[in-house]
């Protein structure tokens, strides 16, 4: 996966490559860095949109999906899946092989370990905390925004929005 920038011309700059199934990005409340996570190597890069650095921000719990800043400033990821080693090792491989992987019956697909989980990080990238679910009732969750201390959860796989305060 890349990072890409839109140039005003429209053509594209790219910021930062090498990414496993790169997902979420979110921007730094100073606009001079972004976050993106990878959901196939479990973590998150921040990438200077000054400098072009790119560095490890932190890693996550499990595969991560989407991110948000929270009206706390902090950066909120929703985890919709356990680390599980079969699927991180798909993740890496080439997009035609993944293709082929795809296309196999359901049964021989690598499973994602559902889980309900949302992570929560300081912007120096340590974690401020984890808050955990029940996976038995909602799980895959893909979209996480904090407001005030009331927590939305989206999912791709639950018709509903799941809903908690911190």
């Amino acid at each position: 996966g890349r990072l890409l920038k839109s140039d005003p011309d429209g053509s594209a700059t790219v910021l930062a490559t090498g990414r496993c199934f790169a997902n979420g990005v979110v921007y730094l409340e100073d606009q001079n860095a972004a976050l993106v996570a990878a959901t196939g190597t479990c973590d998150i890069t921040k990438v200077d949109l000054t400098t072009g650095a790119v560095s490890k921000f932190a890693d996550t719990n499990g595969h991560p999906d989407n991110m948000s800043i929270g009206s706390d400033g902090r950066i909120w990821v929703a985890i919709p899946s356990e680390k599980s080693v079969p699927l991180a090792k798909v993740h890496k491989l080439p997009l035609f092989l993944r293709k082929i992987v795809a296309n196999l019956p359901e049964l021989l697909q690598p499973k994602a370990v559902k889980c309900c989980r949302v992570q929560v990080f300081n912007t120096d990238g340590t974690t401020h905390a984890i808050h955990v679910g029940n996976s038995d009732t909602y799980h895959l969750v893909t979209g996480v925004r904090e407001l005030d201390g009331l927590v939305a959860l989206g999912s791709i796989e639950q018709n509903a929005i799941a809903v908690f305060e911190v």
